[in-house]
């Protein structure tokens, strides 16, 4: 019965940390669009 309860928490523990990396990864890209639409706009404005 531990045994399945340890299995719960290490698959919880699982998910939880691809959420955050899934998190980070939206975060990043967006932060990458946001760098690229600041430099089209220097680029137009040049």
């Amino acid at each position: 019965m531990e045994d399945i309860i340890q299995c719960q928490r290490n698959l919880q523990e699982i998910h939880l940390q691809s959420q955050r990396k899934l998190s980070d990864l939206e975060l990043k890209m967006d932060n990458a669009n946001v760098n690229n639409e600041a430099q089209l706009h220097q680029l137009k404005g040049k």
